[in-house]
């Protein structure tokens, strides 16, 4: 995906100008950056959900994973996941469950299920849905830092299996560690990249030596 001149402003407030970046479709890349950077409004701007001004690439068929699940409540798992795919690929449902280790769930109503088990039907539904890439906005903002890994863990084992990509933004920069294959770190008034490294190390261990470098860049670029 490439983004070239982008301008967007919301009356005086000019979020982007002539802001440029791209994105490759098999990785996940991290956004960072104080609140009010822009991170959610580039992503509205691959969806094309926000007014803007400049170039951008078809990106494809994308599914979106928001900071809630957006889970239908009056119908089960199954349907909500039923609801996105043609008849034909209903067998995926119960792999990807399964994967995510929430079968047990898919006959549940959404009001019935914790936080953890909600995100990962949402992540279910973005993954059966067979996207090109997958955009994310703080997915796992609510949940508890424990959760929060499995989840990580789960989603990225998933998307490589099934070689997508991922553009995720997160205020949580361990987060961002311990899932990106690159990390952009935005500052504002208007965008501008402040950091764009790549993370070639294993994502296991936070406290490796690359991370620790990697995590010093991200901290002082958010300064």
């Amino acid at each position: 995906m490439i983004i070239e001149n982008l301008n967007v402003a919301f009356k005086d407030n000019v979020v982007y100008k002539d802001f440029s970046i791209n994105f490759d479709n098999n990785k996940v890349t991290c956004i960072l950056g104080p609140s009010g950077c822009g991170k959610t409004t580039l992503l509205n701007v691959l969806t094309n959900n926000v007014k803007y001004s400049g170039n951008v690439s078809e990106i494809g068929k994308c599914a979106y994973v928001f900071q809630n699940s957006r889970l239908i409540e009056s119908i089960s798992v199954k349907k909500n996941l039923e609801f996105v795919i043609d008849k034909s690929k209903y067998y995926l449902i119960d792999k990807v469950l399964e994967e995510l280790q929430i079968l047990d769930c898919k006959d549940k109503l959404p009001t019935q299920l914790s936080g953890g088990q909600a995100s990962r039907v949402a992540i279910a539904r973005a993954i059966i849905y067979d996207p090109q890439i997958i955009l994310m906005d703080e997915p796992f903002k609510d949940l508890d830092i424990v959760l929060s890994k499995t989840l990580i863990d789960l989603f990225r084992n998933l998307i490589k299996q099934n070689n997508l990509g991922a553009v995720y933004v997160t205020h949580n920069v361990d987060e961002a560690l311990s899932i990106a294959d690159r990390i952009i770190v935005l500052k504002s008034n208007p965008a501008k990249v402040a950091l764009d490294i790549e993370i070639n190390s294993s994502h296991t261990n936070l406290a490796s030596k690359e991370l620790n470098e990697a995590r010093e860049k991200i901290y002082s670029a958010l300064a």
